[in-house]
């Protein structure tokens, strides 16, 4: 068995570095020098030579300064300035250059970045990324409306659209905006598994671990986009975190004050409860804690404002504190305020959101739990834990794993527990399971794997009596990051081909549209936020803040296989067709009528978009639109993929129907 190193727990942080002023600090005394004293001290070799002496010299050469108080403060003085820069050199000195582990660190934090800057000129963009950004529009334009209404934070992502929103305040531009809350979490998620590797065994465990996370196939490909599965999976890895230092926390033995304590009180009032708490006397190691353990509840909180799927975490952690805590769940202050707080924070916003918005959040989340909609279909969830993992990485984890039962490394079992916990829910309930859902636990996995290949370097260099151990990681690392960029790479640049020029039209159409203009939009959720114009409040929508004049096209009123999509022949509404044209008859008298078409929604109407055929968008379809009075006023362009025959393929087209007088 290889030994272990100690965890080192020293980033980030910075240590005080206290400046020192010898001359402020030079006793104020004065030395007699014209009787100079020579002191022998008896050697127990019977040596006649002193041991200490102090020979004689000139007054003259050696004059003591008589009054040191009469020197110039300014020119010994160093200034604060001085002063904190020499501490930033230090701090860098000590932190980068010595701690090579943090300098690696560094590098690979720095082609992470680089990495994610090659994509970050994609215009490509989904429908759940369309989505959040026009969330956040709604952030900046209605800030009161949004914050306010259950909406923004039942529709997911609360957080990494407000970030979008506090983006989009100084760059005026929704997509970059939200491709830079992008490239924060993708940041965020290298440092933080950087330190819960650290924290878990040691530097080394923890920079293979952000080499891993930092440069997997599956994060890269969902990361370099504004939606929120990668942010969602580095919210997990910060309750990961909290919850570790919680665990690691010494027991706490103090009797001073138990729960139980409060319900002793007589009379429940304010003055009461706060003279209670104000008498309590906790101790450093209880304080810590209780603060790591409340910061891991509502982080646990904060993963659910993510994305709502996060919620399983919040089931899992009381089952979990059942089979591992069940002698402290009461007693232990930090462990209880982790799973007590998300418990009760969920209970609390059900009460409100029951009360004052008819919302069942409870019914909501445990209906999510009992779908039963996965299993039947096989090992489906499993399938694309092997996708984001590959079989390179697959092994070690298993080796990690094991490493992890043989030494008794607790520190895992929560995240090994809730990440089963996490798999088990999408293998039963969800069918049609995407790899992006999956990414919560894919730290969990990395930093098992990381645990292996530290600890299989460690044996193979005891055993071969050579220091082979950094080598041997290193070689083995490289391998697996070789793999996974080879499988990114392609993926990246293929998804990249598809859904664009969306960002133009938008443009073009929010520049020339009037005040009193309707669109009709076959991409609407792409439209809305490059248009900044809202569903009209009678569509198919869920629940808009606000009507608008965007109507879809997609929607049950024009579509006739909306509920039914995959069954073609299976028509729902066989008048599409004629509402369309009867509503566009209609709205002509009042309204300059704007149309949106794409090569790219595969789900728009079959009477101009026949998918089932294999057709789709043809010369037919715009001659339709041009026969009921459209004119053709704007087209994109864009390369659909590599080769001759993919380049300048128009893949959007803008129609007008003006007023009739």
């Amino acid at each position: 068995m290889a030994k272990k190193e100690n965890s080192q727990d020293n980033f980030p942080g910075i240590e005080e570095i206290k400046t020192v002023n010898i001359e402020k600090n030079l006793p104020d005394f004065k030395i007699d020098i014209s009787n100079p004293i020579v002191k022998t001290v008896k050697s127990k070799t019977k040596s006649n030579n002193p041991i200490i002496s102090q020979p004689k010299h000139s007054s003259e050469s050696h004059k003591i300064n008589q009054n040191p108080k009469k020197t110039d403060s300014k020119k010994s003085k160093p200034s604060k300035l001085n002063s904190k820069i020499n501490n930033i050199f230090t701090f860098l000195k000590t932190k980068l250059i010595l701690d090579h582990y943090n300098l690696a660190f560094l590098i690979i934090l720095t082609l992470t970045v680089l990495f994610h800057l090659k994509y970050f000129s994609i215009e490509s963009i989904w429908n759940d990324s369309a989505v959040h950004l026009w969330f956040a529009i709604e952030a900046v334009t209605e800030p009161i409306a949004s914050f306010f209404s259950i909406n923004y934070y039942l529709g997911d992502y609360a957080i990494p659209q407000t970030l979008t929103a506090f983006y989009y305040l100084f760059t005026n531009k929704i997509f970059l905006a939200g491709k830079l809350m992008a490239l924060t979490y993708a940041v965020l998620a290298s440092i933080l598994i950087y330190i819960i590797g650290t924290k878990l065994r040691n530097k080394f465990t923890g920079l293979i671990a952000a080499i891993l996370f930092g440069f997997n196939h599956a994060f890269l490909h969902y990361s370099i986009r504004p939606l929120g599965d990668a942010p969602l999976a580095v919210s997990v890895i910060f309750f990961f975190y909290c919850l570790i230092r919680t665990e690691s926390m010494p027991k706490d033995h103090s009797s001073s004050f138990e729960f139980k304590d409060l319900l002793k009180i007589q009379n429940y009032n304010i003055k009461s409860i706060t003279e209670k708490v104000k008498g309590l006397s906790i101790n450093k190691i209880t304080q810590s804690k209780l603060f790591w353990g409340i910061l891991t509840g509502i982080s646990l909180l904060a993963t659910m404002l993510h994305k709502v799927q996060a919620s399983i975490l919040v089931l899992s952690i009381p089952i979990y504190m059942i089979i591992f805590k069940r002698k402290e769940m009461f007693k232990d202050k930090g462990i209880f305020a982790t799973w007590f707080i998300p418990v009760f924070g969920v209970i609390a916003v059900h009460i409100v959101a029951v009360t004052f918005f008819g919302k069942n959040l409870l019914g909501r989340l445990f209906g999510l739990m009992a779908q039963f909609r996965g299993m039947p279909f096989g090992l489906e969830a499993l399938g694309r834990i092997q996708g984001m993992f590959s079989w390179y990485l697959i092994p070690f984890i298993f080796v990690g794993l094991l490493f992890v039962i043989l030494y008794k490394q607790k520190k895992f079992y929560p995240l090994i527990t809730m990440s089963i916990f996490y798999w088990l829910y999408f293998e039963i309930n969800v069918d049609h399971t995407q790899e992006r859902y999956m990414l919560p636990i894919l730290a969990v996995g990395i930093l098992l794997a990381a645990f292996a290949i530290e600890e299989l370097s460690t044996i193979i260099s005891n055993f071969s009596h050579k220091k082979l151990k950094m080598p041997v990681a290193i070689l083995i690392t490289i391998c697996i990051v070789f793999q996974f960029l080879a499988i990114a790479v392609p993926l990246i640049d293929y998804n990249s081909y598809g859904y664009l020029g969306l960002e133009e039209a938008g443009d073009f159409l929010q520049e020339n549209m009037g005040e009193n203009d309707i669109l009709f939009a076959g991409s609407p959720r792409m439209m809305r936020p490059f248009t900044n114009m809202e569903f009209y409040s009678n569509g198919a929508v869920d629940s808009p803040l606000r009507g608008g004049d965007l109507y879809w096209l997609r929607g049950e009123r024009y579509h006739e296989n909306f509920r039914n999509f995959d069954h073609c022949d299976e028509v729902v509404n066989p008048n599409a067709q004629e509402n369309f044209e009867t509503d566009i008859a209609n709205f002509t008298t009042e309204h300059t009528i704007w149309l949106e078409i794409d090569i790219w929604e595969y789900t728009q109407p079959r009477w101009y978009y026949d998918h089932c055929g294999g057709s789709r968008l043809q010369q037919d379809s715009l001659d339709y639109f041009t026969s009921l009075g459209f004119e053709l006023v704007h087209y994109v362009i864009r390369d659909v993929g590599p080769g001759e025959a993919n380049r300048n393929v128009p893949v959007i087209f803008v129609f007008k129907k003006e007023q009739s007088e």
